[in-house]
């Protein structure tokens, strides 16, 4: 019996030496365990972070008949009495060399047995002495309350709900919230009914604050305590901020225009976390005019990692007033005293990260130098003096240790250019793929300057959300994939759940220091981010109904895929917006079908732009929607907000044009 699996990513796991594995799968393969420690053994080896999920090369396993204790392994590294069949497990990594290993039969022994190239001489080192290393929790979901010991960790996942784990622990994760039920949906987004975002661990590590969008809500969970409303109507774009001592929660509500026509004034307000009223605290300037777009779902990811433009909105409260960013695209810093008054300000930075004594930051400044482009710098929050990080390459995105020592950079260097082929059946479904992949390096430096490490690297789009445990010397970050496997499933006309299968998604990577750590960098099991470290030394956590989405989208498109309708569709005649004409007798509240026919295009905002940057999805033939809200008149068009059913996905949609051949199309059909 053979069986080969071909993968074609990197990416990483823990490496927790070659021993005996507790647990067994069914004798038709190897254990998952087992398979991981290969997989573990060889990123020591090699020096790179691989697994049988995802990386740059082929494995291949089969059953055979031993005939000695040493499982068929010429070099005899490990003594199996009484052992009649054995696996062996043969990874080549290109690149690096070829690996073979022995597991036994009932998966509680692995061993490396022979191999040719770099590391295959090495023997791995094993952890230190009397070391605990935290290691990945499983991917499971618990449905009881769970007690979880630092080091403690914070995300959304890709269902979109809010959950919390621990790295020291085999406890799994919890579900903090549980009606987000989110999923890869149309176009390889991500979609969800709540969009939950925002986390925000009280000082001392018993609360957790988070957003939800949809309905501009704030929500604390402490410990012990399912999550509490404590305000709605707030501005989602802000994060909350804790008070220094943890006793309140601030929030900014809506802005209003201010005198400098491209500002707008926010009020900060503040509650208990415990709920009870809101109190003005203060008020804030803030740049407003960014604009959006089409935006491909790798770039999504990256946004909802690393804030709109890689820049995240920033409200910090501190003795003095509130640091905030300037603009909406996440640029500028800027203290502003409880009064309104703004004490400094700082425009030219972006990408800022607060260190975990909050007396300093590092942040990506433009330099004035278009020849050295953007550079990483540190800020002084009492001077707002900044000064470069020298020796510091140009960076993406930044970070800080825990203890305030060392510097994280991400860069990026692009590798790939996937494209899609515009003939392949599915090309038509998916929108503003641009197809670009990176050799991601996360670098580390002292933050007095000095040479820099590696301390993780990979392939795909982006590095983010770099925070430190509190509690521990572990950073996590998250690991933002490229489009390229998706847009190679496009191009093989594959079906259309396995190309939305290699959708890119969302990883939690942890490293360590010092570097070199035994175990470190890896992966952690689940999907999502960003990820956010609690203080505390043990958080309660109770779990939410998890309520579970459909299973969407169909298996697959019909062989025949129909003809796209026009891009530039014609207006239906005598359309004007003061006729209030509705031919169809849609209603709001009322549902509709999508005919047969070509997928309806479904847009962020009732416009007609010719480029279909603001296309989000499409709606396919057969499909149930709700009405939201309509008409709306614009273009010289009808347009109708829905919402399908299944999933709750929605936006803005016509009903009907006329298409190039003077033939009326309808694209919403009422049900009655």
């Amino acid at each position: 019996m053979r069986k080969v699996i071909y993968v074609l990513m990197i990416a990483t796991t823990v490496w927790l030496g070659i021993a005996h594995v507790p647990d067994v799968s069914a004798q038709g393969a190897p254990s998952e365990a087992a398979l991981d420690r290969v997989f573990q053994d060889i990123s020591v080896r090699i020096g790179r972070a691989v697994s049988r999920v995802r990386f740059d090369g082929t494995w291949t396993y089969e059953q055979i008949v031993v005939r000695d204790d040493n499982l068929g392994c010429a070099n005899g590294q490990r003594n199996a009495p009484g052992q009649t069949r054995a696996w062996v497990v043969r990874v080549t990594v290109n690149g690096f060399g070829s690996y073979e290993y022995r597991i036994s039969n009932d998966s509680t022994l692995v061993f490396f047995c022979s191999g040719v190239g770099v590391g295959a001489d090495a023997v791995p080192p094993a952890a230190a002495p009397g070391s605990s290393l935290p290691i990945p929790p499983p991917a499971g979901v618990v449905a009881s309350p769970v007690t979880f010991g630092a080091p403690i960790l914070a995300f959304v996942g890709l269902d979109g709900n809010v959950y919390v784990t621990s790295l020291g622990s085999a406890q799994g994760y919890v579900p903090l919230t549980g009606d987000a039920l989110g999923n890869i949906s149309e176009g390889g987004y991500r979609f969800a009914r709540k969009y939950y975002g925002n986390l925000r661990w009280s000082p001392d590590g018993t609360r957790l604050a988070f957003t939800e969008e949809g309905s501009q809500t704030l929500f604390v969970a402490s410990s012990g305590s399912a999550p509490i409303a404590i305000a709605n109507g707030l501005s989602v774009e802000f994060p909350p901020a804790w008070s220094p001592d943890g006793s309140q929660i601030a929030f900014a509500m809506s802005g209003v225009p201010s005198a400098d026509p491209n500002n707008f004034t926010y009020t900060i307000m503040a509650a208990a976390p415990t709920g009870g009223p809101a109190a003005t605290i203060g008020q804030i300037e803030f740049g407003v005019g960014c604009g959006g777009g089409g935006f491909g779902p790798a770039l999504m990811n990256y946004f909802r990692q690393a804030g709109y433009n890689g820049s995240e909105v920033i409200l910090k409260w501190t003795p003095n007033g509130f640091l905030h960013t300037m603009r909406c695209d996440g640029t500028g810093l800027a203290l502003t005293a409880f009064n309104g008054t703004r004490l400094w300000s700082l425009p030219n930075v972006s990408r800022v990260r607060f260190s975990p004594d909050g007396f300093r930051a590092v942040g990506i400044a433009q330099s004035l130098d278009f020849r050295r482009g953007s550079e990483p710098v540190l800020i002084d929050l009492t001077s707002a003096a900044v000064a470069p990080l020298g020796g510091a390459p140009s960076a993406d995105q930044v970070g800080w240790s825990s203890d305030a020592s060392t510097i994280f950079i991400a860069v990026r260097q692009l590798i790939q250019q996937a494209t899609v082929n515009p003939s392949a059946p599915l090309a038509a479904s998916f929108f503003a793929l641009d197809g670009q992949s990176y050799r991601l390096n996360l670098l580390a430096m002292p933050v007095t300057g000095g040479p820099t490490q590696l301390v993780y690297e990979s392939e795909g789009y982006a590095i983010a959300a770099i925070t430190p445990s509190p509690t521990t010397s572990l950073i996590a970050f998250s690991i933002v994939e490229s489009e390229a496997a998706l847009i190679g499933r496009i191009n093989a006309n594959d079906s259309y759940q396995n190309v939305l299968n290699a959708a890119p998604r969302v990883k939690i990577g942890v490293a360590a220091l010092p570097l070199g750590t035994p175990g470190y960098p890896y992966v952690i099991g689940a999907d999502g981010g960003p990820p956010a470290f609690s203080s505390a030394a043990s958080f309660t956590a109770i779990p939410a109904p998890l309520m579970t989405a459909p299973v969407m989208p169909p298996s697959g498109p019909p062989l025949s895929v129909p003809t796209a309708r026009p891009a530039a569709p014609t207006a239906v005649p005598a359309l004007r917006a003061s006729d209030g004409n509705n031919p169809l007798g849609l209603a709001i509240g009322g549902r509709a079908v999508v005919p047969s026919g070509a997928p309806v295009i479904v847009r962020s905002s009732p416009r007609y732009l010719a480029d279909r940057s603001n296309a989000i999805g499409i709606l396919r033939p057969n499909e149930l929607v709700r009405i939201l809200a309509g008409p709306i008149f614009a273009d010289n068009l009808r347009w109708w907000q829905v919402q399908r059913e299944i999933d709750n996905f929605g936006g803005w949609v016509v009903d009907q044009y006329i298409d190039a051949n003077g033939k009326l199309e309808t694209n919403l059909q009422p049900l009655r």
